[in-house]
């Protein structure tokens, strides 16, 4: 019989590369009659045999939460992408006259449940799930500890092997600042098991002007010129079989994660929050934009090769350029404010902070004082999508025309989306929270915007919600206040200036 598990295995194997879907929905249909547990198989389906596929990759577990699954519009418009129409439609109705239409609907609900859980994810061939080899490294625990991190032994002279002024390329690369040497870097490389190569500049340019590490994974590319970098390999690794999105997490997991955390993830009572009384004479705009920088600004190149300095500017500049002065802005996927600022003419006007973990805030120097700023982690991915611990990157400053102090926070929510992350939602919302009580003083005005990775509904939200207003909504990004609805004198959505997300106004009085 045709059961959901092999309608929605049929839903996933479909390439929207191949040109007979239909007889690759035959052959899945074959496959999947075989199949006696939930499978995946890879986005290169036409490349394998049924025999390939009846001993296809697995799904690693992932710890278990409580709460309700609620699709939204971005995880639909990106699995359609991933999959195809033409493969979407065809695994749909062959589902639906070998099975029934219930099937069918199981089928994809089950499928857009995997991918929001981040048990499947998307790759820029198609879905990918995690291969069996590979379980041990993505299936994640948060409450166990990490495991030992080994360092491989460096063939002597290995890191004294260096080219300088070219740089070898791979499919993915992780940036670690603040490496102070390049013998430093290609230790730090060998130290993880995924890294393949890596590159170094001792000056990033960045307003902090520090160095840069680069580790890199995911197979060859090519050569590039690069006159600042200095770059190594690891030999005995150049035949990894690390490919896909899956030896991005692998090696952003390696590089970065640490047993330590500056956060909790047994959140008890939410903190409690004042309410500030708000006022109709004193308003300020407010904008929250996550720029997706690398497609916008480094058009989907090396990280190192920070191809946004080689142009005048890009869509994401413009929107900026050409809307209303904002006196509080909160950025997200941002990497050197001060050059989109200076693009955008407005450098002189604002004060700024490039951050850690790619959030970048600005205040306008006219409307603002600045009295204290800082950042820290609140959460962290799950292993399975692993990009980095999650910030809460803070501004205190004082209102020059009336006194008042607003405390503004600016956050870039945890993967998979909708679950918190690591340490759930629970705790996403209580650190958010607590850095809030432990740097804002009663009687500020609080004002939190950011891509939270998680919709309106999500279980993090609505934590939040029982303390702050929910001011502002769109997709993932939200702004959210101590002040009283009427506080809020008019919303805008600016456009998304060629990202995936929507740049947010909200004119609020403090």
């Amino acid at each position: 019989q045709f059961s959901p598990a092999a309608a929605w295995l049929l839903l996933l194997s479909l390439h929207p590369a191949s040109a007979a879907s239909l007889a690759s929905a035959a052959r899945a249909a074959e496959a999947a009659a075989m199949c006696s547990t939930y499978r995946a198989v890879s986005a290169e389906f036409h490349e394998h045999t049924i025999e390939d596929v009846t001993a296809s990759i697995g799904l690693a577990e992932e710890p278990s939460q409580s709460r309700s699954f609620s699709p939204s519009w971005r995880v639909t418009a990106a699995f359609v992408s991933a999959t195809g129409l033409v493969g979407l439609a065809s695994a749909l109705l062959l589902a639906a006259a070998v099975g029934t239409p219930i099937t069918a609907a199981s089928a994809v609900l089950r499928s857009f449940a995997l991918l929001h859980d981040g048990r499947l994810r998307l790759s820029r061939g198609g879905v990918e799930a995690v291969p069996l080899t590979l379980a041990a490294e993505v299936k994640y625990d948060a409450t166990a500890p990490a495991p030992q991190k080994g360092i491989a032994a460096i063939e002597p002279g290995q890191c004294s092997q260096v080219e300088a002024g070219v740089v070898s390329e791979y499919a993915y690369s992780l940036t670690l600042p603040g490496i102070a040497t390049s013998e430093a870097c290609c230790v730090k490389c060998w130290s993880v098991q995924a890294c393949q190569a890596w590159s170094w500049r001792q000056d990033s340019g960045f307003a902090s002007r520090g160095p840069e590490c680069f580790l890199k994974t995911g197979g060859f590319k090519e050569k590039v010129n690069a006159p600042d970098l200095i770059s190594g390999l690891v030999p005995s690794r150049e035949t990894s079989p690390l490919t896909g999105i899956t030896a991005n997490y692998i090696l952003n997991y390696q590089g970065r994660h640490t047993s330590f955390h500056e956060f909790t993830c047994q959140a008890s009572s939410l903190p409690t929050l004042w309410r500030s009384a708000g006022g109709l004479s004193t308003p300020i705009k407010v904008l929250t934009y996550n720029t997706m920088w690398w497609n916008i600004f480094d058009h989907g190149k090396a990280s190192d090769l920070h191809y946004y300095r080689t142009t005048n500017g890009n869509s994401a500049v413009t929107l900026l350029s050409q809307v209303a002065r904002h006196d509080l802005m909160g950025f997200q996927e941002c990497m050197d404010l001060g050059w989109t600022l200076a693009r955008a003419g407005m450098l002189e006007e604002y004060g700024y902070f490039d951050g850690q973990e790619e959030v970048c805030m600005a205040y306008r120097k006219s409307t603002f004082a600045l009295l204290a700023h800082g950042q820290a982690a609140v959460a962290e991915d799950k292993r399975s999508t692993y990009w980095r611990t999650r910030p809460g990157q803070w501004a205190r400053l004082r209102h020059i025309q009336t006194g008042q102090v607003v405390f503004f926070l600016n956050h870039h929510g945890p993967l998979p989306v909708d679950t918190g992350g690591a340490c759930g939602p629970a705790a996403t919302a209580h650190n958010l929270l607590a850095l809030i009580t432990g740097n804002a003083k009663p009687g500020d005005t609080v004002i939190v915007v950011g891509d939270f990775n998680a919709n309106a509904r999500s279980q993090t939200m609505t934590h939040l919600r029982q303390v702050l207003y929910h001011a502002v909504q769109h997709g993932y990004d939200n702004i959210l206040m101590n002040l009283p609805a009427s506080s809020l004198l008019s919303q805008a959505d600016l456009g998304s200036g060629g990202s995936d997300h929507h740049a947010l106004s909200a004119e609020i009085s403090i």
